[in-house]
C-alpha cells in the first residue's frame, strides 16, 4: 500500500477520532457552566506543563535519531530513551510534590484531588507518543490510526456517561482524560517490553540524546508560554467565567490543530529523509503539499465558522471572534511546524529555534499583560496571533541557513493576507445570515481552494515520490535495523 493511501487512512482515522471528540464540545457548552469550563482549562494547562516537563521533548529526539545512521538499532533507541524517561518522571514527581500546595493556592481550584488526577494522567501520557513516532517512522500508519480511533471512542463514551451522570462536571472530564491515557499506556507497553534490553543501554548515547533534548526543551517551553500564558492571565485578571468562554474557542480550534499535527507527524520523517539525502526537489514537494493541506483546512473552517457555532450553547456564543482569530493563528503555527524540521535536524541549529521561541514567549507575556485588562479575551487572542506571526521571519531565516530549499514564504504571506481579510469579514458579518451569502462563501471556498491547489501542489509527482519513499527507504531501513537487532 502506498504512503498516499496510508496517509489517507491516518487522516481519516484522525477525522473520525477528532470528530467524535468534537461532538462532545456542543454538549459541554450546554451542560458545563463557563466558570467550571474555565477551571477545566486551567487544569489542562497544568497537565500540558507537566507533560512538557516529564516528556522532556523525547518524542522529537526519537524522530531525529531514528534517521541517524550512527544509531545501531531501534532497540538502542527505546532502551536509552526509557532511561531518560525514568529520570524525567522522577524529577517531575519531585517538582509536583514540592509545589503542589503552591499550585493549589495560586490557581484556587478548590479541590486538590483534581491535581492528583491530572498528574497521574500526565505520567501515563508519556509513553504512547514515542510508540506512535516509531510506527510513523517505519510507515505503519494503520496501527496509529486504529489506536487513535479506539482511544478517542472509548474516551468520548466515558466522558459522555460521566458528564451526564456526575454532578461534579470537572471531575467527570478529568476521569475521562485519565482513562484515555491509561489506555494509551497499555497500548504502548508491549512495544517497550519487546524493545527494551539492558545490553543496549549506553551512557554516551543517553548523554547525547539528553543534550539534544535539552537544546530542544526551551523551544517547547516557550511555545507553551505563547499558547497558554494568555489563559493564565485571563484567569488572574478577568476570572474563570471569562476564561471559560475563551477556552471554548480554544477547544474548538484544537480540532483542526490536532489535524495539522497529524499531517506534520506523518510528513516529518519524510522531510528528515529528504534532508539526510540532500534531495531538495523532494523536500520542496513535501513543503508544498503541507502548505496546501493546512491552507484548505483553515480556509474552510474560517469561512464556515458561523455554521460551527450553530451547535454551541448561548453562554459561549461570545467566543466566536476568539475561534476565528485562533483558527487564523493555527495556520501560522502550521507553517512554523512545516519549516522547523530543517532546524531541528541539525543539532547546531536547534538552539536558534529555542532562542526564537524564548524571545517571542517573553514578548507574548508582556503584551498580554498590557492588552488583556483593556481589550479582554479578544485582545489575548490577537496577541497570540501576532506572536506567532512575528516568529515566522526568524524561523524562515534560520531554516534557510540550516537547509537551503524553497519554503514558499511568498505563498505563505499571500495566504496570510487572504485569510486575515476573510477572518475580519466573518467577524464583522457574524449577524448576517442569508442563502445568498452562504452560496457566495461556498463558491469562494471552491474557487480559491482550487486555484491554490492547482498553482502550488503537484499531486502526481508527490504520489510517485511518497510511494518510492515507503517502498524503498522506510521499509529497507526498518529491515536493516531488524537485522541488526
Amino acid at each position: 500500500m502506498s504512503i498516499v493511501k496510508k496517509t489517507g487512512i491516518l487522516l481519516l482515522s484522525e477525522v473520525i477520532a477528532k470528530g467524535v471528540a468534537f461532538m462532545l464540545i456542543p454538549l459541554y457548552s450546554f451542560l458545563i457552566l463557563p466558570d467550571d469550563f474555565g477551571k477545566i482549562a486551567i487544569l489542562q494547562i497544568f497537565f500540558t506543563a507537566f507533560q512538557i516537563l516529564v516528556s522532556f521533548s523525547l518524542k522529537s529526539t526519537f524522530d531525529k535519531y531514528f534517521f541517524d545512521s550512527k544509531e545501531k538499532s531501534i532497540n538502542t533507541l527505546f532502551s536509552n530513551l526509557i532511561v531518560l524517561q525514568f529520570i524525567t518522571l522522577v524529577l517531575g514527581g519531585l517538582v509536583y510534590l514540592i509545589f503542589l500546595r503552591f499550585f493549589a493556592s495560586l490557581l484556587n481550584i478548590g479541590n486538590n484531588q483534581y491535581f492528583d488526577i491530572v498528574f497521574v494522567t500526565t505520567v501515563l501520557a508519556v509513553f504512547l507518543p514515542i510508540v506512535n513516532s516509531y510506527l510513523l517512522c517505519i510507515g505503519d500508519v494503520n496501527k496509529v490510526g486504529k489506536y487513535s480511533i479506539v482511544i478517542s471512542v472509548v474516551r468520548s463514551v466515558i466522558a459522555l456517561v460521566l458528564v451526564l451522570n456526575m454532578e461534579d462536571k470537572i471531575l467527570a472530564v478529568l476521569l475521562a482524560n485519565l482513562v484515555e491515557h491509561l489506555l494509551g499506556a497499555l497500548i504502548a507497553a508491549p512495544f517497550y517490553i519487546k524493545r527494551i534490553s539492558s545490553k543496549h543501554i549506553r551512557v554516551h548515547t543517553i548523554k547525547e540524546m539528553g543534550v539534544y533534548s535539552l537544546l530542544y526543551f526551551p523551544a517547547i517551553v516557550s511555545n507553551f508560554l505563547i499558547k497558554f500564558s494568555d489563559r493564565l492571565m485571563i484567569q488572574f485578571m478577568l476570572g474563570y467565567q471569562s476564561l471559560g468562554i475563551y477556552a471554548m474557542g480554544t477547544r474548538l480550534v484544537n480540532i483542526p490543530g490536532q489535524f495539522i499535527s497529524t499531517i506534520n507527524k506523518n510528513f516529518t520523517p519524510q522531510i528528515y529523509q529528504s534532508i539526510s539525502e540532500d534531495n531538495i526537489l523532494d523536500f520542496n514537494k513535501l513543503v508544498r503539499f503541507f502548505l496546501v493541506s493546512i491552507f484548505v483546512l483553515l480556509f474552510g473552517l474560517i469561512l464556515f465558522s458561523k455554521e460551527v457555532f450553530y451547535l454551541i450553547g448561548d453562554e459561549y456564543q461570545s467566543s466566536y471572534a476568539i475561534f476565528i482569530i485562533l483558527s487564523y493563528t493555527s495556520y501560522i503555527n502550521g507553517y512554523n511546524l512545516m519549516i522547523q524540521p530543517s532546524m531541528t535536524y541539525y543539532k547546531k541549529y536547534v538552539k536558534y529555534k529555542s532562542i526564537i521561541f524564548v524571545s517571542i514567549g517573553i514578548i507574548n507575556i508582556i503584551f498580554n499583560f498590557l492588552v488583556i485588562p483593556k481589550y479582554g479575551i479578544t485582545g489575548a487572542a490577537l496577541v497570540t496571533a501576532v506572536s506567532y506571526l512575528a516568529s515566522i521571519p526568524f524561523s524562515y531565516h534560520y531554516s534557510r541557513m540550516a537547509y537551503k530549499a524553497n519554503y514558499f514564504i511568498k505563498w505563505f504571506y499571500l495566504s496570510c493576507v487572504l485569510l486575515a481579510g476573510i477572518s475580519l469579514y466573518m467577524i464583522i458579518s457574524v449577524d448576517e445570515s442569508s442563502i445568498f451569502e452562504f452560496c457566495v462563501r461556498i463558491i469562494s471556498f471552491l474557487g480559491i481552494g482550487y486555484l491554490f491547489v492547482v498553482r502550488l501542489a503537484n499531486l502526481k509527482n508527490l504520489y510517485s515520490k511518497l510511494s518510492f519513499f515507503v517502498k524503498v527507504k522506510l521499509i529497507s531501513k526498518d529491515t536493516e535495523r531488524h537485522k541488526k537487532d
